[in-house]
């Protein structure tokens, strides 16, 4: 299953979760147990409400650990593929995600140096048209991020509920 979802938020969203980060290169957020990255309720904003929302129309999360939403800032490299830049699933190279159901990403950024996401069957989404919408996928499908110099991106990885067991796409 892979579903994109157009200006999910708007680009006033997109600056103010960019703000939040300030010079690191992630924040995140796995449960209400988790001590506050940032030392601001990032997380509860409307931007992220939004974005909420959108995945709540396609699947019933569990937002519960091990679930977990980022934010996170990437300088892509230019030269060989490495991390995110090679195909890869959701459920980890090593299995370190195996109860991830999907994944979901937002493009906060938009210009020629965000890098695109391609798909392995080869659709790719380039800034231009992913910027502050929403993809998602079921944790079994195939995907990398092209080159770029700057990357950044709210990304959720997700238990479905409403699934019966991990990584049946429907």
């Amino acid at each position: 299953m892979r579903k994109f979802v157009p200006n999910v938020i708007t680009p006033e969203d997109a600056r103010t979760l960019i703000n939040f980060m300030g010079n690191k290169s992630f924040l995140r957020k796995k449960g209400a147990e988790d001590p506050v990255d940032g030392g601001e309720n990032w997380y509860e904003g409307p931007a992220v409400r939004k974005i909420r929302k959108a995945i709540e129309s396609i699947i019933t999360p569990d937002w519960a650990p091990p679930s977990y939403i980022r934010l996170e800032k990437r300088l892509v490299s230019t030269e060989l593929p490495r991390g995110n830049e090679e195909w890869h699933v959701d459920t980890g190279s090593n299995d370190q995600t195996i109860w991830c159901d999907y994944g979901c990403i937002v493009l906060l950024t938009n210009d020629e140096n965000s890098g695109f996401l391609e798909y392995r069957d080869g659709t790719k989404f380039l800034p231009e048209e992913h910027y502050c919408g929403m993809l998602i996928h079921g944790s079994d499908v195939e995907h990398r991020v092209g080159h770029g110099a700057n990357r950044t991106t709210f990304l959720a990885f997700l238990v479905d509920k409403a699934k019966d067991s991990p990584n049946t796409i429907s």
